[in-house]
């Protein structure tokens, strides 16, 4: 008897079809999960990252707002103790002022008592002669101006004297005084010394060895040079000494202080 196996055969073919479809049909299913959750995975990393990035714009705008609020606080509290201070400073300086203007009247007032000088004193202090180096216009112009201080009252005199406080402000005035014997005193701006020069060369050499140690000087220097009942001889030797010396400072301040001079020629009250 001959048995029949073909029926079971394609029984099981189809079987094993099915099979394969339901596992080929799940593969798909499971990579299209697989596929859209890395997609939204990476979309999620995305809207991640830019949220983050605009985080750290925020924290930027407000670190920067944070640290111009606190520059206005602290100018705010330097502004109001500055304003203290300046009210304090206005204030001392009312005072200052107030002190410095009635100083200032009772100066003029007492130096024009000063200036009342006796008839007479001024044309003896101020005369023309071979001693002198001032021109008798000159001389006319400094009598005229003694007259006036002496005859003026406080508000001229004390102009007089706060125009020579501006000027020594702005510049310095450097005394160079003969005496009787012919030695010289020179003052620099730190101390008074003295030397004795029988020729110009020798007294431009002591001026500007004395200038060489002495402090900076301001943009401009004027030397006054005096003299008593100094001998010719001494009075030509810081005449013309005196002009040189002026000449090697001004080169040799390369044009930072300009040194001038005046020679004033007699002085009453350094004669013996």
């Amino acid at each position: 008897m001959i048995r029949n196996y073909r029926r079971p055969m394609l029984q099981l073919t189809a079987l094993l079809d099915l099979l394969l479809i339901t596992i080929f049909a799940l593969f798909l299913d499971v990579k299209t999960a697989g596929d859209r959750d890395a997609a939204i995975k990476v979309e999620k990393e995305e809207q991640l990252a830019s949220r983050q990035k605009e985080l750290e714009r925020r924290i930027e705008e407000l670190q920067g707002e944070k640290e111009m609020l606190e520059t206005s606080l602290a100018r705010a509290d330097t502004a109001t103790q500055e304003n203290a201070d300046l009210r304090k400073r206005q204030a001392e300086l009312d005072e200052s002022l107030k002190t410095a203007l009635a100083q200032r009247d009772l100066l003029g007032q007492l130096t024009s008592e000063v200036f009342k000088l006796p008839p007479g004193v001024i044309e003896k202090t101020i005369k023309p002669g071979e001693e002198s180096r001032l021109s008798p216009k000159e001389i006319d112009e400094l009598k005229k101006q003694a007259r006036e201080l002496a005859e003026n009252r406080a508000g001229a005199t004390t102009r007089h004297l706060l125009t020579w406080s501006e000027l020594r402000k702005r510049s310095d005035v450097w005394d160079v005084t003969l005496d009787d014997s012919g030695l010289t005193s020179f003052n620099p701006g730190n101390a008074v010394q003295t030397f004795r020069a029988a020729t110009p060369e020798a007294f431009a050499r002591e001026i500007f060895d004395r200038y060489k140690t002495a402090p900076q000087p301001k943009g401009l220097v004027i030397m006054l040079v005096w003299w008593g009942n100094t001998p010719a001889r001494w009075r030509e030797a810081a005449i013309e000494g005196v002009r040189i010396a002026a000449d090697r400072m001004r080169e040799d301040s390369a044009g930072r202080t300009r040194f001038e001079y005046a020679i004033l020629g007699f002085r009453p009250g350094d004669a013996k």
